[in-house]
């Protein structure tokens, strides 16, 4: 582990997962919105707060905010599966464009069109 940390206050944790969870919530709703501009600074904001609580994280983490950490890796794991789909479409998408321009470019000279990979 790292360098030793000094004690992390309660409220100094609450606002690094509140600021955690909005960057997800902004985030789900930049992806539902096909705002994609946005996703780079919610990527930033996610980054540094995830960045601060693990750094921060205690070896026996308070039973008090079990509940809390509970929740924001639901949280997360929302966050992940929506960033998944999104890349899968992303693919499908790349690769039918790439199939596209492919065909398009066959003269057929000497061969069918080749398949798709």
């Amino acid at each position: 582990r790292g360098p030793v940390m000094a004690p992390v206050s309660q409220t100094a944790r609450a606002v690094q997962m509140t600021a955690l969870e909005r960057a997800l919530d902004g985030e789900l709703a930049a992806l539902a919105g096909g705002r994609f501009d946005l996703l780079d600074d919610f990527t930033r904001r996610k980054a540094r707060a995830l960045l601060w609580l693990a750094k921060r994280a205690p070896d026996d983490a308070d039973a008090g905010i079990a509940p809390r950490l509970r929740a924001l890796r639901a949280h997360l794991d929302v966050n992940a599966r929506e960033l998944l789909l999104h890349l899968s479409a992303i693919s499908e998408i790349a690769e039918a464009l790439a199939a596209a321009v492919a065909e398009s470019e066959w003269d057929g000279t000497y061969q069918p069109v080749p398949a798709a990979t």
